[in-house]
């Protein structure tokens, strides 16, 4: 069995009303983000969604509780492929590994 696994909001969580209040300096819900395209939730340009997401994807990760003990256990099972667009942020497949 194979499994593709994202990150952002799988594996790592944000807080993307906090996210944006500090960028954009708009206050938002969880619901008010409808769509996967924050510039189309906000009508913010491109550039300062992939400015944000480049200042973000350099911090360290913060894991979903039990998230990595539960990709250890389906390991075991399948073969996982980590998919992410944080390759769009980092320099390299080893950059992302090393992140994780």
């Amino acid at each position: 069995m194979n499994l593709l696994i994202d990150i952002d909001g799988v594996v790592c969580q944000y807080d993307f009303p906090a996210l944006i209040r500090e960028y954009f300096g708009v206050d938002v819900r969880q619901s008010d983000l409808y769509c996967y395209s924050i510039e189309d939730a906000l009508g913010v340009s491109p550039s300062a969604v992939r400015q944000m997401f480049r200042a973000e994807a350099s911090k360290p990760p913060l894991f979903v509780p039990d998230s990595r003990e539960a990709l250890a256990h389906l390991s075991a099972h399948a073969l996982i492929y980590i998919w992410s667009n944080r390759m769009w942020f980092q320099d390299s497949r080893e950059e992302l590994t090393d992140w994780l």
